[in-house]
Order: C-alpha cells, then structure tokens, then sequence
C-alpha cells in the first residue's frame, strides 16, 4: 500500500492508540495527522510512552485552535508548498469567495482566545435573516452539494429546516449524534440524497467528499485553524469543479483569503489588530478579492461582476481631495512668500 510494509505497521485513532498503551510493542516512529492537535493531553500520553520513538507530524495548519504553538512537541517545521501552488497544480479546487452580510462581533466576548458561542449565537439569531442564506446558497452556489458551518446545535438544526422548507434536502448532526445515525447522515450526503450538512464544529478535518462544492460559513471564530479547516472543506479537488464560500460571519476580514501565503512557526502567534487584511467585498455582487493586485495597484472594480468599488472611489476621491488640498496650501504659501520678498525688495533702501 503506497510502498509500505503494511505489516510492520499500525494504524489506529489517538483515543484506540491512548487505552492500548501496555499492550503495544514499542513503535520506533510515530507519525500523527492532524498534528495541530498533539499539544492535547492524549497526544501527550503516548508521546510520554514512547519517548525513545521519533516523530513526524502533518497538518495543514501548524498551529492550536487558540493560536499556541507547537514548539514544545516539535524541534523543527519543514514547511511544505502553498495552497496556490495546490490549486495551480490540480491537487485542490479552485474557489469563488462571497461574503454577503457581516454582523458586529465587536461585543462578543473572547474566552480561551475564542468567541464565546452563547453570545455569538445571540448576535446571529438577532441579525441573521435564515432566508437570505438560503437565498445566497440559490444564487452562488446553484445547487452544490454544501457544508454549512453553524454556531450552535440550536441554530444548525433551525438552519436544516429552513433548507428543508426551502425545498433543498437538509440534515443536522454535531458530536452527541448517535453514531449509527451520524454515519446514516453522511452516507446520505455522500449519495447526494441529503444536499446541505449543517453541524457544529464536526466536519472539519479527515472528511472527502470530493464533489462537495460550497462551504457556508455561519459560525464566526478566532481561530485560524478552524477557519482554514472549514473554509477549504470544499475544495477537495474534482475536475471541473470551481467551489464557492459563502462566509456569512465575516472570517475572511480576520484572517483573508483562504489560500493567503502565510508564515509559519513553531511559536505562538502574536494577536494582531482587528481587520488587518486588505481584503475587499464588492457591494453588488459581495465577491470577495484583495485590495491590490499582482501588480501592487489598488483595485477599482470588482473583477466578478466589473462595478466600480464606490468604497474604494470614495477613497481615492478623499486622497485626491487630500493631496490637491495640499499642494493648494503650498502654492499659497509660495505666493505669499513671493509677495513678501518683493515686498521686502522694493521697500528696502537701495544699498549705497
């Protein structure tokens, strides 16, 4: 199986390899996915165990949920290649980002370096119109097969019904699902009998279904792990497929676009201000794109749908107003300067 000795091998769940622990041979490698997680008191206990065995661990994202880092289960991070070069070379899908409404998280509580759900759950039920996700899923997505990411058990039970009203077969799962029925759920999925999976913080990692094509973001977070993990869920690759993100919550204004080149480190990430990306959200179409080109020129229109950036004119307009403004000033400070030195010219007594 891939060139391996399959036999000198096992292979099993961290919680299988943690309760068997006494019965296992020692292992002179252990090789984790998902190796974000191996700061995780489990993860430890075996590592503890085999202290003599090297390690190698793989992960997308190189970094714990609340932003730590993995310094002190790893000695060093061999970076891999980008996102981009996997969607240039066919290994990930290519995608469309849409950001179609945007609710005010500035009141929400953070605990443990994230949002605390209770009240963000409150923010969502108190703006969020169901419909118009529903609506936006129409117009973007046409259809896909799509994950949607919700805030609470509650809310993605209520979104799988409104999907359901709609016409669009839903379903709702999340981690006190029984298993038979959670396996049901997503056997359903993958046939395409089920259209929507709606779930809380369930299927983001180790889940393919290759011809799922849209991603709809509706649970906001402070973790750039978690927001890679669901945002490319989608973009398991399929050939011809271009898949859509629908970010409801605004995650790409915390972290950007999803396939961002980003530096990676052993160390824990330094929080950073708020919005700092310089990402742009086309009022017409709510098509999500960089601020500046390949070129380093500030972009004027969409390249979606071509409408002119009326928040980006307006501030080329207060620029130019700005700098005209500005040279106003000097050039009357330089006439008053010319006026005062012939002034000066005329009135002074002629040398002698």
């Amino acid at each position: 199986w891939w060139g391996v000795e399959m036999s000198l091998c096992n292979i099993m769940m961290v919680q299988t390899a943690a309760r068997r622990l006494s019965r296992m041979e020692p292992p002179a490698l252990i090789i984790t996915d998902e190796n974000h997680h191996s700061r995780a008191a489990t993860y430890k206990k075996i590592y503890e165990q085999f202290a003599a065995a090297y390690r190698v661990g793989v992960t997308a994202t190189p970094v714990r949920i609340d932003g730590s880092g993995l310094g002190d289960v790893n000695d060093d991070l061999i970076v891999g290649v980008s996102a981009k070069w996997l969607i240039e070379h066919h290994c990930l899908a290519p995608y469309d980002y849409y950001a179609p409404s945007e609710f005010d998280m500035s009141g929400v509580q953070t605990r443990h370096g994230e949002y605390d759900m209770a009240e963000a759950e409150k923010v969502l039920a108190a703006q969020c119109i169901y419909g118009d996700v529903v609506k936006h899923y129409h117009t973007y997505a046409g259809g896909a097969k799509a994950v949607c990411y919700c805030v609470s058990i509650r809310y993605s039970k209520m979104m799988a019904e409104v999907f359901c009203d709609a016409g669009i077969p839903a379903a709702h799962i999340d981690g006190s699902t029984p298993k038979g029925e959670r396996d049901r759920v997503i056997a359903a999925f993958r046939s395409g009998a089920i259209q929507v999976l709606c779930n809380v913080d369930l299927i983001s990692e180790g889940f393919d279904v290759p011809d799922c094509g849209c991603a709809i973001l509706l649970r906001p977070t402070k973790s750039l792990t978690l927001y890679i993990q669901q945002a490319m869920r989608c973009m398991r690759y399929k050939e011809g497929k271009r898949a859509v993100i629908l970010d409801h919550v605004g995650n790409v204004r915390r972290f950007g676009m999803p396939d961002d080149d980003r530096e990676w480190t052993l160390e824990t990430r330094k929080k950073k201000a708020a919005d700092p990306f310089d990402v742009v959200a086309c009022e017409k179409c709510f098509y999500v794109f960089p601020k500046y080109g390949k070129d380093g020129k500030r972009a004027a229109c969409c390249p979606n749908c071509l409408a002119p950036l009326k928040k980006q004119t307006e501030e080329l307009e207060q620029a130019r107003q700005k700098e005209q403004a500005d040279v106003d000033r000097l050039e009357g400070r330089s006439l008053a300067a010319f006026f005062y030195y012939t002034c000066l010219l005329y009135t002074s007594p002629s040398p002698r």
